[in-house]
């Protein structure tokens, strides 16, 4: 479906919170990918924007899955994240278990069959509030980030 990135692809094990690669995701989200851990972003109010109830949502570059968290409040029957990093792909796997996330690169080959495709970085904008069930499903992120930078 998706292009392989390298020549020999890492094959990802179920994970939850618990598994020791979830953990690691852990360490290295809050460490390399700080721009994903602001608890003063902005988003959209989505619920406003798109009518999620029993859609199947896919969501193109998922990140950490704010958008996707967002589409399964708010009543989305399946979340479908696309995304090329390894590593956010281990962390949402092993905090939304329940999602279908797939590593690889949404530019190459088709797309997962959805109602609703959402590409973040142009649903991000100045203006409302921070989801703080968001916040709340991520603590342990968060909290590290604090411990990190004191």
């Amino acid at each position: 479906m998706f292009r392989i990135h390298k020549r020999y692809q890492t094959k990802i094990p179920p994970v939850t919170e618990d598994h020791p690669l979830w953990v690691m995701s852990l360490g290295f989200m809050t460490r390399q990918f700080t721009n994903y851990w602001n608890k003063n972003a902005r988003i959209s109010r989505l619920e406003r924007e798109f009518d999620f109830k029993d859609k199947v949502v896919c969501i193109l570059g998922n990140g950490v899955g704010l958008l996707g968290h967002i589409a399964d409040i708010y009543g989305a029957k399946k979340i479908i994240g696309v995304e090329k990093e390894f590593w956010p792909v281990v962390y949402t796997r092993g905090l939304y278990p329940n999602w279908d996330i797939r590593w690889g690169d949404y530019h190459q080959g088709e797309l997962p069959k959805a109602d609703l495709y959402l590409y973040s970085n142009n649903l991000l904008i100045k203006g409302n509030d921070f989801m703080d069930e968001f916040y709340q499903k991520h603590q342990r992120a968060f909290k590290e980030m604090e411990r990190i930078n004191g």
